[in-house]
């Protein structure tokens, strides 16, 4: 007799939900790291794969690529035999659910604005994507983002041209 390890035991279905045909504690160890555990018989686990279920997963560095691969790993013959081998729309989810937690990045910076002249603007935005610490700009209402570090090197650029005529090279711009 051939055990289920070796030919699978998950079935997962269009609505996230999931049967593991199982009795391995390891086994529901593992998908108890995303999927919202339901009930537990002998040889059966039933759940479902929840969105606070993937991100508790995400947080402890388990990609949605993991997930999905070690679904795949595991589906049951039944499943193994159709293409693609998991329902599409819980493969999207989880993958949309992982970029939903790695879409905002929070970053130090500082926001220039109120240049006073066009040129101006133009040569600390041309300095700032030289030395690559611009994190937005919009050259159209003269605004400029750039890193906590590229500040400190607009300062130093600002220190070095300054000029003892304050009209051929204006005060550094204003930031908020």
């Amino acid at each position: 007799l051939t055990t289920t390890s070796e030919h699978g035991y998950i079935i997962l279905e269009t609505n996230c939900r999931i049967y593991a045909y199982t009795n391995s504690p390891l086994q529901i160890a593992i998908l108890n790291l995303f999927v919202h555990l339901v009930s537990r018989f002998s040889n059966l686990v039933t759940g479902a794969i929840t969105r606070n279920g993937v991100r508790q997963a995400l947080m402890h560095g388990i990609t949605a690529d993991q997930i999905i691969t070690f679904l795949t790993a595991n589906a049951h013959p039944q499943m193994q035999s159709r293409t693609p081998v998991l329902p599409v729309t819980v493969t999207d989810q989880i993958r949309l659910w992982e970029q939903e937690r790695n879409r905002l990045h929070p970053t130090q910076a500082h926001f220039y604005r109120e240049f006073g002249q066009r040129q101006y603007f133009e040569r600390v935005y041309r300095y700032a994507l030289d030395i690559g610490v611009v994190l937005w700009a919009n050259a159209e209402k003269q605004q400029l983002v750039v890193t906590r570090q590229g500040h400190a090197k607009i300062a130093e650029l600002f220190k070095s041209q300054r000029p003892t005529n304050n009209a051929t090279n204006p005060q550094p711009p204003a930031q908020s």
